[in-house]
């Protein structure tokens, strides 16, 4: 996602203590947009001249690397995990700097002294550290160098986690994990919300309501997918969902080793426009995530009303 001009600091809206916020620093700039609430949890709201979905992890990182290349001033890196160890190109880079992650980037703060690279992860529950960098490898791979700022966030409520997932290049260049775009297919717009549940039930609740709230529109169809985090099948913020987006196919996705829950879902309002839904089985896959992707076939509804399959 690309913004059409390069925001000073000075120029971002603000909000005040009371919660209400400045005017907007952009004159076309809305107030409100689907769970998005200038001055209560963001700070602007901007349109982006360029939008694209990158659905293979190829694509993604060839991409990311690219535009990393490309950075002057800023990278800001948040995440739920950010790996120093993962590899941007696993087959070979062929721009002579380093494949691992934090490498790459101590790399990039080398080569250009006026860059600045901010990462902030989740200060994540020890039950995951087998999975992850060892807190003091992890600190150490990021603070090797100067132009690199790494913290580790853990302000969040009692069962919570950090659960954004973004990175921005010099204020112009977005790359975000959980997503709320309309897209225009052709046929039509289509709403795409890609979302990450928290891990207690009271937050996923809360999480439910607003995105039901803010997406039950019959102006256009609505595509809601993601990580739920809900093991039980008879858990409130799951009914909830089934209730409003019909029952849809629920493969078995964790763990990749043997899978036993489905904490990842894909629904599709109205339910009649979706076809199936399966599972992305491959050894890549098993070794990205401990949980396998879903792939989901719709059907498009052109602005006539008549189905395309």
């Amino acid at each position: 996602m690309i913004v059409p001009d390069r925001m000073t600091r000075d120029t971002r809206a603000t909000a005040d203590p009371d919660g209400t916020a400045d005017a907007p620093s952009h004159p076309d700039e809305p107030a409100r947009h689907g769970l998005l609430e200038r001055g209560r949890n963001c700070d602007t709201i901007r349109h982006a001249d360029r939008f694209a979905m990158l659905v293979d992890g190829d694509a993604y990182f060839a991409t990311l690397r690219a535009a990393l290349r490309r950075a002057r001033h800023t990278v800001f890196i948040v995440g739920w995990d950010v790996d120093s160890r993962m590899h941007l190109s696993p087959t070979g880079a062929d721009d002579g700097l380093p494949d691992t992650l934090a490498a790459f980037l101590h790399a990039l703060a080398a080569a250009r002294h006026n860059l600045r690279i901010y990462v902030l992860a989740w200060d994540f529950a020890m039950i995951y550290a087998l999975e992850r960098d060892w807190p003091p490898v992890y600190r150490a791979a990021w603070r090797a160098h100067r132009g690199i700022r790494f913290r580790l966030d853990d302000t969040h409520p009692r069962g919570a986690s950090h659960h954004q997932k973004l990175l921005a290049i010099d204020d112009r260049l977005a790359f975000v994990g959980a997503l709320d775009a309309d897209v225009d297919c052709g046929a039509g717009t289509i709403r795409v919300v890609a979302t990450h549940l928290g891990l207690s039930a009271n937050e996923r609740g809360a999480q439910v309501r607003r995105l039901l709230a803010a997406f039950d529109t019959g102006a256009m169809p609505v595509i809601l997918m993601g990580d739920i985090n809900e093991w039980f099948v008879r858990g409130r913020a799951l009914q909830a969902l089934v209730t409003h987006f019909r029952r849809a196919p629920a493969p078995r996705t964790f763990p990749t080793l043997c899978p036993v829950f489905s904490l990842d879902r894909i629904w599709i309002h109205p339910g009649e426009l979706l076809i199936d839904v399966a599972v992305h089985r491959s050894m890549l896959a098993r070794h990205a995530s401990d949980q396998y992707p879903l792939v989901a076939r719709m059907r498009a509804v052109p602005a006539s009303g008549t189905s395309l399959a």
